[in-house]
């Protein structure tokens, strides 16, 4: 059984009990991204951030890991997990139920 924080969360994406993406019904649709031992809470806005921030990176060569900040937590991601994270994001991406206009919703309508 997966440890979501919130009993409305709907699982977006999934590698393993520990790894994994949700995103609640409530909670003007926060997405829980979980890794191993860390959890991080995010607006959909900075989701979309994260996604498009995530694209741009670099995969790390063999025996090295790319390091990636979420806030001031960051996580070290070797080939093969830099691999999981990436499909991890795009598969919530693609499923994400937008319950919140994005940022670039907002300045547009701005």
């Amino acid at each position: 059984r997966m440890l979501v924080t919130c009993q409305n969360a709907k699982v977006l994406a999934k590698h393993s009990k520990f790894r994994y993406i949700a995103a609640c019904t409530c909670c003007e649709g926060v997405v829980h991204i979980s890794w191993d031992v860390a959890t991080f809470h995010l607006h959909q806005a900075d989701f979309f951030d994260l996604h498009s921030a995530v694209a741009k990176l670099i995969p790390p060569s063999a025996g090295k890991v790319q390091p990636l900040w979420i806030g001031t937590t960051g996580i070290a991601l070797n080939p093969s997990d830099y691999s999981i994270f990436c499909e991890l994001m795009n598969d919530a991406f693609q499923n994400l139920p937008l319950t919140t206009p994005t940022r670039h919703e907002v300045r547009a309508l701005t």
